[in-house]
C-alpha cells in the first residue's frame, strides 16, 4: 500500500477510533478488530482479533510481616507462581524463593504470564530472647568501702531510655538517675544511707515484638553492712 495509512479499531462492527498511528491507548479489557487503509483508499482487515485482559490486582503475595528468631529455624520466602522474579535487596536473584539470613525489609518484583508486573515487600523482625530488652537489679549491696559490691549496678541489654528512682522507708527520694550505666554508691545527702530496704522504681523503653514500648518495674534493694 501507499502511505500515509489510517489505522482503525472496532468493537464488533462499531468503530472505536481511527488514527494515523498504529498505537492505541486507554482501551478497556475486551476483544477488538483492526483495519488499515492506505492513501489510495485500499482497506485491509486483520484476520486475528486482539483480546485485552483486565489485569489482576495482586497484593501481599509475600504474606504479612514476620517476627521470628532466625537462630531457631530456616526461614524461606516464597513469592508464589509467576513467570519471572527479581529480588531487590542487593541480591538481584531471579528465583521464586529466597532464604532469609538477616533481619531486614525484603522486596520482590514479579511478572505474570500477561507481562503484568507486581511488587511486594515484607519486613522480617527479630524476637530472639537474647535480643529482647532486659533489666536486672541486684537484691543487695554493701557500700562499706572494701572494694567488693560497694555500689548498686544495673545490669541491662537493648535499653533505649532509662529512669531510676530510689526511696527510703519514709518515701523520701534518695537517688535518681537517667544514666543506666551510673551506679548508686549508697549515699544520701553526702553520707552512707542507713542499713535497710529501699524501694526502687525504673521506667525504661526498648524494642519488643510489636515495636517500641515503655515499661515500668518496681522492686527493693537492701543496704547491708
Amino acid at each position: 500500500g501507499t502511505s500515509p495509512y489510517v489505522y482503525s479499531i472496532y468493537k464488533d462492527t462499531l468503530l472505536i477510533n481511527s488514527t494515523g498511528s498504529s498505537m492505541f491507548d486507554s482501551l478497556s479489557a475486551d476483544t477488538f478488530n483492526f483495519s488499515v487503509r492506505d492513501a489510495n483508499g485500499c482497506t485491509a482487515f486483520f484476520d486475528s482479533a486482539l483480546t485485552i485482559i483486565e489485569p489482576i490486582t495482586i497484593a501481599g503475595f509475600l504474606g504479612e510481616d514476620v517476627d521470628t528468631c532466625l537462630k531457631d529455624i530456616t526461614f524461606i520466602l516464597d513469592a508464589g507462581d509467576f513467570a519471572s522474579y527479581l529480588w531487590q535487596n542487593n541480591t538481584n536473584l531471579t528465583s521464586q524463593t529466597l532464604e532469609i539470613t538477616d533481619y531486614d525489609t525484603y522486596t520482590i518484583s514479579v511478572t505474570d504470564s500477561n507481562n503484568c508486573i507486581y511488587t511486594d515487600t515484607i519486613v522480617i523482625t527479630s524476637i530472639c530472647p537474647e535480643e529482647i530488652p532486659q533489666i536486672f537489679v541486684p537484691k543487695a549491696f554493701t557500700p562499706n568501702g572494701d572494694g567488693m559490691n560497694d555500689d548498686l549496678r544495673i545490669f541491662h541489654q537493648y535499653i533505649l531510655s532509662f529512669e531510676m528512682f530510689i526511696y527510703n522507708q519514709w518515701g523520701e527520694l534518695v537517688y535518681k538517675s537517667e544514666d543506666i550505666n551510673e551506679r548508686w554508691d549508697g549515699t544520701y545527702k553526702g553520707k552512707i544511707a542507713p542499713v535497710g530496704a529501699y524501694a526502687w522504681r525504673i521506667r525504661y523503653s526498648g524494642i519488643w515484638q510489636y515495636g517500641e514500648e515503655t515499661r515500668v518495674e518496681n522492686g527493693n534493694v537492701t543496704i547491708l553492712k
